[in-house]
């Protein structure tokens, strides 16, 4: 009973809601981001259900092909066994491979202390893990110099707002844009 209630747990992209918080992207009708998807995962990642985060982390990048980076919010993540980290390894191999960029946010102790001993934090870089969800999207968002004002990460975008099609608009060199002057969050 237990392996089949784990073996495909929640898995939701996040969006900016209009009350400010990260929300159910499909839930709640949200716009998302084209360049930075924004996936929380809701359950232990071990050998029963690997492929199945596995499949919908591809099946996001899939989805969008302007997708540069893509953030795992990694709090509803207790534990990873051997096969969850082997297959965070050949992911995060086979995303580089077609441009994307893994990241972690919120990643507990106790799973990023085994992400450091097996050497995957070193892999992928000790920049590539964040404390907060938007310190991920912030460095995400500076890697791409892009622009914030019009990405549903940092404004509630419904759907249906045919005024936003374009998010994460990458700048100029013309452009002056501050990074550190951007009240988005």
């Amino acid at each position: 009973l237990y392996l089949y209630r784990t073996m495909k747990p929640r898995v939701v992209q996040l969006s900016r809601h209009y009350d400010g918080s990260l929300r159910d992207a499909m839930l709640y009708q949200l716009k998302t981001c084209d360049s930075i998807a924004l996936i929380r995962f809701d359950g232990n990642l071990y050998f029963a259900n690997t492929g199945y985060f596995e499949e919908k982390i591809l099946e996001s990048a899939a989805d969008k092909p302007n997708l540069r980076f893509i953030v795992i919010d990694a709090e509803g993540i207790n534990e990873i066994d051997s096969t969850g980290e082997e297959m965070l390894h050949n992911l995060a191999r086979r995303l580089k491979s077609t441009g994307i960029e893994l990241l972690f946010a919120r990643t507990k102790k106790q799973v990023q202390d085994l992400l450091q001993r097996t050497g995957f934090v070193e892999f992928l870089g000790e920049d590539h893990f964040a404390r907060l969800r938007r310190n991920a999207i912030d460095f995400a968002r500076q890697e791409m110099e892009c622009d914030a004002s019009s990405c549903p990460l940092y404004q509630a975008i419904s759907k249906h707002d045919k005024s936003h099609e374009m998010n994460c608009v990458v700048l100029t060199p013309s452009e002056d844009y501050d990074p550190k002057q951007s009240t988005a969050l």
